[in-house]
């Protein structure tokens, strides 16, 4: 009656014949409204009926079941349980009852999320952290169909350390925001922003049918960052410095014919040797990975 696990106590047709208040207190039903049902009642539709067999199994073969498992409240809100399941037999060894006991661990659940999406995504702008960029980017390099390509972009802002000693660091996370919400706007439905480093955003454009495919990207990106941002009495402006390095099967091919895929790290390098290439020559332009001369000023 005192415990703080929730406890429900079927019979052996699984009918629940008792449960204790913090089972009410859980799931909200009352004991008047459980009494004869299935536990059935508190499904939550999350689990495949094979998760249920492999349950039944254990507890078939062991007499004992622990895991985690979704329920629903009586309000219709989803919440998972650490859950036991035993079962009581008679002296002949005869199933009489099942005890079932349950902790809910919702919060701990959602602690790990908001901890997860701490590790995957950046603070300030809400984009994808260098630790979601390399899973996505692999993904897409596993996923890329023959006849297409695509483009890692690296992004390094111009003149972004002047804005921050002149007006701040506040002032120069607020240009931050609005830069990052134009990038985006700048880009199509199923390309991936990810801010690396404090000024240093890289891009992947999924898809492109033509080799060409990436410019009016990178125009609209080098347009949506030197635009001017004018925040409270201030107008403040940046440009960007851009390098790009594409990527298809027949592309890397050529260089060895045994390779039949490529280290994503190795494309954001190389992305980032074009970028180099662009701020050398003036800033505020793009600059295309070449795997010949380019390579030479890696090696050096």
């Amino acid at each position: 009656t005192n415990a703080h696990e929730s406890i429900f106590i079927t019979d052996a047709n699984c009918n629940i014949i008792k449960v204790n208040e913090t089972f009410t207190l859980m799931t909200g039903y009352t004991s008047e409204e459980v009494i004869g049902q299935n536990p059935r009642i508190l499904s939550s539709g999350k689990h495949a009926p094979e998760f249920f067999s492999a349950m039944w199994k254990d507890i078939n073969e062991t007499g004992f079941w622990a895991g985690e498992l979704w329920n629903k409240r009586k309000n219709g809100e989803l919440f998972v349980g650490l859950m036991t399941i035993s079962a009581v037999c008679d002296a002949k060894g005869i199933v009489q009852n099942y005890v079932a006991l349950t902790n809910d661990i919702m919060y701990i659940k959602q602690h790990q999320q908001v901890l997860e999406r701490m590790a995957h995504y950046d603070v300030l702008t809400n984009l994808p952290t260098r630790a979601f960029l390399a899973n996505a980017l692999a993904q897409s390099i596993q996923t890329l169909p023959h006849d297409q390509s695509l483009a890692v972009v690296f992004v390094d802002l111009d003149w972004f350390k002047n804005i921050n000693d002149v007006w701040g660091h506040d002032m120069g996370d607020r240009l931050l925001v609005v830069i990052t919400q134009r990038m985006q706007a700048a880009l199509r439905e199923h390309d991936i922003l990810a801010r690396i480093g404090g000024d240093e955003f890289v891009v992947v454009l999924n898809n492109l049918v033509h080799a060409d495919d990436y410019k009016p990207v990178i125009e609209r990106l080098l347009h949506a960052v030197s635009s001017s941002v004018k925040l409270g009495e201030a107008v403040l402006q940046v440009s960007a410095s851009v390098g790009l390095t594409l990527y298809s099967l027949a592309r890397y091919s050529q260089v060895d014919n045994t390779q039949t895929s490529v280290d994503p790290d190795q494309l954001i390098r190389h992305a980032d040797l074009a970028m180099y290439q662009a701020k050398l020559a003036g800033k505020n332009r793009y600059h295309v990975f070449d795997m010949q001369n380019d390579m030479v000023l890696q090696m050096e």
